[in-house]
């Protein structure tokens, strides 16, 4: 009975690895969110993952694996905040996936009635990379009171095409999305280094987080990235 039952607890430790290995923890930065989610459906139709996505600004994935979370793959906007941040002997194999443009785009038809006061301009929060990159065009870290300031992602963007704002300063790949709602007036700077894909040391299953990294480098992925606008 007893080398039954380490028999029976040998099987269990095999099957709970096996079922480990097929777990994988992907976070990526909100402007590439929508291109990831598609990437990580299309990965999972080529093996069985069992894939936990987090969608989180730039800065807050670095804080993370700065506080040491098991992450295994991200895609990254900016390899400025990489430095600036410390984290470049933190990650492995960084890459680059597409290029990242600020623009100041401008909604095309009127403004919406029913928000009192709508007009002005949009800027992401401070220290996140378009809004670093924006004061860096300008040359200016102040802005008139007309400015309203967006706290993530999806709130810049719906501020914009819901039409409580006018312009806002956001990347060139929205634009390119809704380009019967906004218009492009002026380009900006490139973001230093665009979207990257990375492996952070902290992941617990490194092997996993190198095919999700390689796959994100195939020509399958190539063509995702241009039907999102991240590539031409």
């Amino acid at each position: 009975m007893k080398q039954l039952g380490w028999f029976l607890l040998g099987i269990l430790l095999v099957g709970t690895g096996c079922k480990n290995q097929n777990k994988l923890v992907v976070y990526t930065d909100p402007w590439a969110g929508d291109f990831v989610t598609a990437a990580v459906e299309e990965f999972n139709g080529e093996e069985k993952w069992d894939i936990n996505l987090r969608i989180l600004s730039t800065e807050t994935i670095l804080q993370h694996l700065h506080f040491g979370q098991p992450i295994d793959a991200v895609v990254l906007l900016d390899t400025g905040l990489i430095h600036v941040q410390g984290m470049v002997d933190d990650l492995e194999g960084i890459q680059t996936l597409a290029p990242a443009r600020v623009v100041r785009a401008r909604r095309l038809g009127p403004l919406n009635p029913n928000i009192p006061g709508a007009g002005g301009t949009v800027l992401e929060a401070s220290h996140r990379p378009t809004r670093r990159w924006t004061e860096r065009w300008l040359g200016t870290t102040t802005f008139p009171d007309s400015v309203r300031y967006a706290n993530f992602y999806k709130q810049c963007r719906d501020y914009l095409l819901r039409g409580w704002v006018r312009d806002g300063f956001v990347l060139e790949s929205l634009a390119k999305t809704y380009p019967d709602r906004l218009e492009v007036m002026e380009r900006g700077p490139e973001i230093r280094g665009g979207f990257v894909t990375a492996r952070p040391k902290t992941g617990r299953n490194p092997l996993g987080g190198q095919k999700f990294s390689d796959f994100l480098q195939s020509e399958k992925t190539q063509n995702l990235l241009a039907a999102y606008h991240l590539i031409p």
